[in-house]
């Protein structure tokens, strides 16, 4: 980093011999719904489009903008609000020292965490101008619904759990998302949004949860014993030493071979927004 810059076993066949193909590999699928590919369209899964609305970018936050028409007065919503408020109570720029401090530790430069600021300037006063980011105003600015994985995704940007988003946090948890975050550190991120638990390893009750979440949030077209042999498939994939938990070295293998998985670990229109 620098300034420049689930509960069942699997069945003992699929733990010796090659498994029986299935349409969606387990985390593979897991992914779309929480997929942060702003703007535009959520991305089509293999039983047909998910469920959703056109996104706003962090570049139409961003600008005020949105993608209906630049020239029209568009309605009172909430993403609106974010583009056309900004925060009074936080100062008008960034401190010299935190912004050296905050250069130092992400893979962000000054000016990208410069053009940050004015950004969570705008998102922080979303709903209360409180110079913090609360759960509410960061769904919004993510342009995601309510669901599982936004509560997971909020939880790990809020490193203290004081249920608020500090700009530093802020910056931290971006800078995963950024094109200069190595793979490790990605699969890091995302191994610890399935660790629902936070004991180091996901089980399969906690991707049964995460997945299943994803099939109802997105309406997609999987039956319960499908989605249960995703999970078996998973961990046969991963290799894991214990066939019902995987350690952050055995999903780290598991994102080698399928790099894919991670994919959703690099937010397109956020780097676009800070180049």
């Amino acid at each position: 980093m620098g300034c420049g810059a689930s509960s069942a076993n699997p069945k003992d066949a699929a733990l010796t011999s090659e498994p029986a193909p299935v349409k969606q590999p387990a985390l593979t699928e897991a992914i779309p719904a929480g997929k942060i590919e702003l703007p535009g369209a959520d991305a089509e899964s293999p039983d047909g489009q998910l469920s959703g609305r056109v996104r706003p970018s962090f570049e139409e936050i961003d600008q005020g903008t949105n993608e209906t028409s630049s020239s029209t007065k568009q309605p009172d919503t909430a993403e609106n609000v974010v583009a056309e408020r900004s925060s009074k109570l936080l100062p008008a720029n960034i401190r010299t020292y935190q912004l050296v401090k905050l250069c130092q530790d992400s893979h962000f430069d000054r000016t990208q965490v410069e053009k940050l600021y004015e950004l969570f300037k705008k998102i922080s006063c979303a709903g209360d101008d409180d110079g913090l980011i609360d759960k509410a105003e960061f769904q919004m600015a993510l342009g995601l619904k309510k669901n599982l994985f936004v509560d997971r995704m909020f939880a790990l940007f809020d490193e203290d759990g004081d249920e608020t988003i500090t700009f530093a946090e802020f910056v931290f948890g971006l800078s995963t998302f950024s094109l200069r975050a190595k793979r490790e550190e990605k699969a890091k991120f995302s191994f610890r949004m399935y660790d629902l638990k936070g004991d180091d390893v996901i089980d399969r009750e906690e991707l049964s949860t995460m997945l299943n979440s994803t099939i109802s949030d997105n309406k997609l077209s999987i039956s319960p014993e499908d989605a249960a042999n995703m999970v078996d498939i998973t961990f046969v994939q991963a290799a894991t030493a214990n066939p019902d938990t995987m350690t952050f070295a055995e999903y780290l293998g598991l994102v080698q071979k399928k790099p894919q998985l991670i994919d959703f670990m690099t937010i397109a229109s956020l780097n676009q927004l800070l180049s």
